[in-house]
């Protein structure tokens, strides 16, 4: 068996065979940043362990060092091997979510053993610090610098666990994960964690998700039970579970596992927030102000869709299901990861704008407060029904115009019918009846089997025989289309619902975005110069980060004319963790109208650049009443535009 190689170890034989001649100890010693001793140590070690390859290190006095192999392949296998292995770079985040979730369970350590963990200087680990002491400082948890011996925790054995607990919850990046249960051996407790899970799913009839952290963080609780660390029985206070027959059941099967009653309780606690992460059917746990929560929701978004199909008990009951268990982790502080939430911000932002206002006066009242995360599960519960009930109230119109016969007019309708039965598709039409019809009644779409212009309907050209990116085309249209009639029935019917006097205000532009945050440039190249020139004032001012600008962007490839929520404005942000570090508005007018998006652009003169980093900011709806009045549409139209009118814009 090979011995194995630190990471300055394997470094220096990759320097040494990056030379075609002989390299002085002086060399090594100054490429490497160490000294003669450090290096004349290492030696010994890769001495031995080129012997395992047939390599030989050869020393020459005055020459220095020298890779010497007898075959070849030998050394091209032991590069090869050692190449493999070469340190990932860890970014900042995760050396310092590495060494947070290492000292939590090992509770000391030293720099040298950290850096060499994460295949860094000591240097870095040393700068790096400071965000570990800060970051489990923040949570009650103390590190001491003990001289000769190194890092040592110091902490409650709840605010430990719970730190845990909520940093991979909060951080799921499994290689950081998997380095930790390397480094501390969690492989020893797998197993048994495996088997227990089983266990638990079987005498609960629940499922956990496969990308649960769940065995992650009952590996961590029985590392920590080896060396000696438990929970203080006061600790008791913050485990909350029902006493049904069910979790009495439970418990003692637990009880096997745990070293004491305080301990057995607190895996009956874990268990069961587990369980409701992946589930909304809380069986031992009802919530009163979860059907009041529902109902109210369901208040609000009847005042938007006052003819809508909503069923009142259909999305009542089924949103009081899920805030039942939303509710609970919100009281117990239990996180959950919604890997959909940058998505559901940039496919549906007025919808998540709505639900997180509302739910604001409900958090107000009820001592409650829901992260991000939830808000965004339930912004989809709302946008599914919001959606489907103005899906029934207001039918997209399609006119068909074709150039061809009946009998391939008929077979087009009919295989375009069957692509968008959701549609009322009238025609087909050829150019005269085309135009006698729109003369007097409304389209939403033209389809047509030859080139047609119309001043404000979309086009679209397909093939008589209509082929696959025919089809594809019409479905991405219509999607748009539904999305463009939702914001612009949203909008309006947003501003209609009665406001409480005392609250409410009429805002104009200087009042959402500071002056030095607004440009007005001639023309741009494309839509992504606007974004970053519109970002530029926010950077410089350190509001956003570089990396924010490359998630818009990113985000509009994705996303693109979702962004578009009224006409002539983007309204283009990033997710809440992406590099915002407060909350920030720029605004870019480029008097030559430019085309954003990728597919099926929109034609914009307006950039609004939105930076959220507390969840109760709320500007985003204020700002889309701004840019959606049709006066001050026209006031950004004008040649002569200035800053001074821009600031000045108003809501009323």
């Amino acid at each position: 068996m090979k011995k194995t190689l630190s990471p300055r170890q394997k470094k220096i034989i990759l320097t040494l065979n990056a030379q075609s001649d002989f390299m002085t100890l002086g060399q090594l010693e100054n490429n490497l940043s160490i000294s003669e001793r450090t290096l004349r140590n290492d030696l010994k070690a890769v001495t031995d362990y080129l012997a395992s390859y047939d390599l030989l290190l050869e020393h020459k006095i005055n020459l220095g060092l020298k890779l010497v192999a007898k075959d070849p392949c030998q050394l091209a296998n032991l590069i090869s091997d050692l190449e493999a292995l070469e340190p990932n770079n860890y970014s900042l985040k995760q050396r310092v979510l590495f060494m947070s979730l290492y000292l939590l369970a090992n509770g000391e350590s030293t720099y040298e053993h950290l850096a060499e963990k994460l295949q860094a200087s000591k240097q870095t680990i040393v700068s790096d610090f400071s965000y570990v002491i800060s970051c489990l400082e923040a949570d009650k948890i103390r590190i001491n610098k003990i001289q000769g011996k190194g890092l040592a925790l110091e902490g409650k054995e709840i605010n430990i666990r719970n730190k845990f607990e909520k940093l991979i919850s909060e951080n799921p990046d499994h290689d950081v994960m998997k380095l930790v249960s390397k480094e501390l051996q969690f492989i020893d407790y797998q197993s048994k964690v495996n088997y227990l899970i089983k266990q638990i799913e079987e005498h609960s009839h629940v499922h956990f998700a496969q990308d649960t952290d769940l065995a992650f963080n009952l590996e961590f609780t029985l590392y920590r039970y080896q060396h000696q660390h438990f929970l203080a029985k006061d600790s008791e206070k913050n485990f909350n579970y029902s006493d049904d027959t069910k979790n009495k059941e439970l418990f003692t099967l637990l009880s096997n596992y745990a070293p004491n009653i305080t301990e057995g309780k607190y895996l009956m606690h874990f268990f069961v927030n587990a369980r409701l992460a992946n589930q909304t059917d809380l069986t031992g746990y009802e919530n009163p102000q979860a059907r009041k929560l529902a109902e109210f929701l369901f208040k609000k978004l009847r005042q938007l869709q006052s003819t809508s199909q909503l069923q009142d008990d259909k999305f009542i009951n089924g949103l009081t299901q899920h805030l039942n268990a939303a509710i609970y982790r919100c009281s117990h502080h239990i996180q959950i990861e919604n890997v959909l939430l940058n998505q559901i911000m940039n496919s549906i932002p007025l919808i998540y704008e709505f639900t997180k206002t509302q739910l604001s006066l409900w958090e107000k009242e009820h001592n409650l407060e829901f992260s991000n995360n939830e808000i965004a599960y339930i912004a989809m519960y709302i946008a599914s029904a919001y959606e489907s009930s103005l899906q029934k109230a207001t039918t997209l119109k399609v006119l068909l115009r074709c150039t061809f016969g009946i009998t391939t007019s008929a077979i087009l309708k009919s295989r375009i019918f069957a692509v968008i039965p959701e549609c009322r598709l009238v025609g087909p039409f050829d150019m005269r009846q085309t135009e006698e019809y729109l003369s007097k009644h409304h389209a939403d779409l033209i389809i047509s089997t030859a080139s047609y212009t119309h001043d404000s309907i979309p086009v679209i050209v397909v093939n008589p025989l209509l082929y696959q990116d025919d089809i594809d085309d019409i479905k991405n249209r219509i999607t748009q289309l539904s999305y463009d009639k939702m914001c612009t029935h949203f909008i309006d019917s947003y501003a209609k619902i009665p406001v409480d006097k005392k609250e409410k205000k009429n805002y104009q532009i200087s009042d959402l975005v500071q002056a030095e945050d607004i440009q007005i440039v001639n023309e741009v190249e494309d839509w992504e110069e606007a974004i970053r020139l519109a970002s530029k004032p926010l950077i410089k001012k350190k509001a956003i980060e570089p990396r924010y600008l490359s998630k818009m962007i990113e985000a509009v490839h994705q996303f693109g004319t979702y962004m578009v929520l009224v006409e002539g404005t983007a309204f283009v942000h990033a997710g809440p963790e992406d590099g915002i570090n407060y909350n920030c508005t720029a605004i870019l007018v480029v008097k030559k109208p430019f085309k954003f998006g990728i597919r099926n652009p929109k034609v914009v003169s307006n950039i609004v650049i939105i930076g959220i980093k507390d969840k109760k900011e709320n500007s985003l709806l204020n700002l889309v009443y701004i840019f959606e009045k049709k006066e001050n549409r026209q006031i950004l139209a004008k040649e002569n535009i200035d800053l001074k009118t821009i600031e000045h814009l108003r809501e009323d």
